[in-house]
């Protein structure tokens, strides 16, 4: 997994609709993606990522410091560039959208950083 794929619980918001932030739900072959805000499925084109800065990482509780088993992540924000480090990295990576810091999160701890069910918005 690549940290910029989108996976089931990546948050995101709609390319027709940029106000509402929801989690992907489905991902069907062919590029469908069903969200959970909706009865009906969008076509990948339709969704757009949620940018990451201090806002974001309000909004969504994440936290700055994610230890799980030996592997610590540190998630630090100057200036709205978001950065993360920690034992699994040689030096600071920036990640500029939710998603991206929640594949990362989800890749080395196995653990999501955001309860989705709790977004559908």
């Amino acid at each position: 997994m690549h940290i910029n794929d989108l996976r089931i619980g990546n948050m995101v918001s709609l390319a027709y609709n940029p106000g509402v932030i929801t989690a992907v739900i489905a991902i069907e072959f062919g590029g469908a993606i069903q969200m959970a805000c909706n009865n009906y499925t969008d076509d990948i084109r339709d969704i757009e990522p949620i940018p990451l800065n201090s806002q974001t990482l309000n909004r969504f509780a994440i936290p700055v410091r994610i230890i799980h088993g030996n592997v610590i992540i540190d998630i630090t924000c100057k200036n709205n560039n978001v950065h993360v480090s920690g034992t699994i990295f040689s030096h600071t990576v920036p990640i500029h959208y939710l998603h991206e810091l929640q594949n990362m999160v989800f890749l080395f701890t196995q653990t999501e950083i955001i309860d989705h069910k709790k977004f559908r918005l």
